[in-house]
């Protein structure tokens, strides 16, 4: 089993896991993907993992924030992924 800092730093990595999770469309679908690439820990806290990231990064931006706030985290989940992809050079 991996963590989730593992396995976020695995999805920057990889343009196929990106691909993957850009897949996910629901909730339920990212429980599924989680569990099949052996990772420990909840949706809930792998997104809370990926918003925390981004927060400290200074990666969200203002809408990001507002949909974070709304309810609106999946969404915003999937993007902070790949901009901080894409800041990392690793796109």
């Amino acid at each position: 089993m991996k963590t989730i800092e593992q396995f976020y730093n695995e999805i920057i990595a990889s343009e196929e896991l990106k691909e993957k999770l850009a897949a996910v469309s629901s909730e339920q679908k990212l429980d599924e993907f989680l569990k099949e690439n052996e990772v420990e820990g909840t949706k809930e806290e792998f997104k809370e993992y990926v918003v925390e990231k981004a927060k400290t990064s200074g990666e969200l931006t203002d809408e990001q924030l507002e949909a974070v706030a709304g309810g609106g985290v999946w969404d915003v989940v999937k993007s902070i992924i790949i901009t901080l992809s894409f800041d990392a050079g690793c796109v």
